[in-house]
C-alpha cells in the first residue's frame, strides 16, 4: 500500500518556497494584474514552488549541515511545528512583495507622470476604469501604464524578475530570513527613482501647457475681447496632447532603461543578501 511518509517532510520546506514566490503574484508587473484569477495564480505558483524546490532544498540542507558542523543550533523547517511556521511564512512572502514592489515602481511611475500631464491639460475628469489595476485611472496615466507594461514585457524584466526570485535561495534558504537581510533599502531607492522618472516623463507636457498660459496670459492683455477660457482650455489639451505624442518614444527608452536599472538593483540586493545573516552560514563560494 502506497504510504506519504516519504512526501511528508518535504510538505513544509515547499510551503515556505511558495510563500517566497507568492509575493510575486501580489505586486509584480502582468502576474498580478486582477485579470488573472486567483485559482490561476494559484497553479502557477504551485508548478513554479516544483520547479525551485530542488534548488532550495539542497540550500536548506547545506546551511543546516553547515551550521551543525559550527555548533549553531539551527532548526530543520522539515521539523516545524505550527506556531514557528508562520512567522517564516510571513518572512518568505516579504522577500516576494519587496521585489514585485520594485518591479512594479516604473510602472506607477508612468502613472504618476500621466496624473501630472492629466491635470496640467484640464483632463483630471475623464477617467476611466482600468481592469488590470480594478480602479478608474486618468486616460493618459493608463496609455503609459500599457507602455510601461510593453516595455517591461519587452525588456525582458518579467523573466529577469523570476530569476532573480530564484537567485535568492541560494543566499537565503527557506526558513534563514533574518531582520538584516530585508531589502528596506532597496525598496526605498526604487520609490526615489521612480518619483524621478514621473517627473522626467510629465515635464515635457507640463511645460508645455505652462508656456501656452503665458501666451495666452499675454494676449489676454492685448486682446481683451479674446475668449481665453474657451480658447485655452482647447490649446492646453491639443498642444498637450501634441508634446505627448512627440515624447513616446523617449518615454518608452526612459521606462525600458528604469525597469533595467531596477532589476539590476534587485540582482544587486540578492547577491549580497545573506552575507551578513548574524549566525546563518553561508555556502563557500556563494556569490549570486
Amino acid at each position: 500500500m502506497p504510504t506519504l511518509d516519504a512526501i511528508l517532510p518535504h510538505v513544509v520546506p515547499y510551503v515556505l518556497v511558495c510563500a517566497r514566490l507568492t509575493g510575486l503574484f501580489i505586486f509584480a508587473p502582468v502576474v498580478a494584474g486582477v485579470a488573472i484569477p486567483w485559482r490561476v495564480k494559484a497553479l502557477l505558483i504551485a508548478v513554479l514552488g516544483v520547479a525551485a524546490y530542488p534548488l532550495a532544498h539542497d540550500e536548506m540542507l547545506g546551511a543546516v549541515r553547515a551550521g551543525q558542523a559550527q555548533g549553531l543550533a539551527l532548526a530543520d523547517p522539515a521539523r516545524l511545528d505550527l506556531g514557528q511556521l508562520l512567522p517564516m511564512v510571513f518572512g518568505e512572502s516579504i522577500i516576494g512583495l519587496a521585489l514585485g514592489i520594485v518591479a512594479l515602481m516604473p510602472l506607477i511611475a508612468l502613472d504618476m507622470g500621466g496624473v501630472f500631464m492629466t491635470h496640467s491639460m484640464g483632463m483630471s475628469l475623464a477617467r476611466v476604469y482600468n481592469p488590470q489595476a480594478d480602479a478608474e485611472v486618468d486616460v493618459v496615466g493608463q496609455l503609459l501604464s500599457m507602455i510601461a507594461t510593453a516595455a517591461f514585457i519587452v525588456s525582458g524584466a518579467l523573466d529577469a524578475l523570476f530569476s532573480i526570485v530564484l537567485a535568492t535561495f541560494e543566499r537565503v534558504p527557506p526558513g534563514r530570513l533574518g531582520p538584516s537581510d530585508l531589502p528596506l533599502e532597496l525598496v526605498v531607492g526604487t520609490l526615489h527613482s521612480g518619483l524621478e522618472l514621473a517627473l522626467r516623463v510629465a515635464a515635457p507636457v507640463i511645460a508645455v501647457v505652462f508656456l501656452a498660459l503665458l501666451v495666452l496670459g499675454v494676449l489676454s492683455k492685448t486682446m481683451p475681447q479674446l475668449q481665453v477660457m474657451t480658447v485655452g482650455f482647447i490649446a492646453k489639451i491639443l498642444l498637450g496632447l501634441l508634446a505627448l505624442v512627440l515624447s513616446l518614444p523617449p518615454i518608452a527608452d526612459a521606462v525600458s532603461d528604469e525597469c533595467g536599472k531596477a532589476m539590476t538593483a534587485a540582482a544587486a540586493w540578492a547577491s549580497q543578501v545573506g552575507a551578513e545573516a548574524g549566525g546563518v552560514p553561508q555556502r563557500g563560494g556563494g556569490g549570486g
